[in-house]
C-alpha cells in the first residue's frame, strides 16, 4: 500500500543521500511510536509489519552504527508485540539463524 511505499522510498533516500545516523535513530523511534499508539489502525499497520521488516533486514539491522542497529531491533521487539507471536514467525524468516536468535533475546527481555 502507499504506507509502504512511503517508507521504502524514505529508506532508500536514507541509503542514498548517506543522511547522518541520529535522523534514521528519530526516524526508527517515530515508527516505534506508530505502532505503540496505532492500535485503532491495527488492520493497516499489520499490512506493513512484514514488507517493513524485510526492509529492515536489507537495509538497516546491519549497519555500522551502532545505535542504529539497536533501534532497528527496538522496533522489530515493538511489531512483536503489535502483531502477536504467531503473526511475527512470518517476520522472523526474513533474518538469518543468528540474527532470530538476537531478536529474540529482546523479545524475552521485553517482558522484564
Amino acid at each position: 500500500g502507499d504506507e509502504l511505499d512511503l517508507l521504502t522510498q524514505q529508506i532508500e533516500i536514507f541509503e542514498e543521500i548517506k543522511l547522518d545516523y541520529q535522523l534514521i535513530v528519530s526516524s526508527l523511534k517515530f515508527l516505534i511510536i506508530v505502532f505503540h499508539i496505532g492500535s485503532d489502525k491495527k488492520e493497516t499497520l499489520t499490512r506493513i509489519v512484514s514488507p517493513l521488516a524485510k526492509e529492515l533486514k536489507r537495509s538497516l539491522f546491519s549497519h555500522q552504527e551502532v545505535m542504529i542497529r539497536k533501534t532497528v531491533v527496538q522496533l522489530l521487539v515493538t511489531l512483536f508485540h503489535f502483531v502477536g507471536e504467531e503473526k511475527f514467525e512470518e517476520v522472523l524468516q526474513f533474518f538469518n539463524p543468528d540474527q532470530q536468535k538476537l531478536i529474540q533475546v529482546f523479545i524475552k527481555k521485553s517482558f522484564g
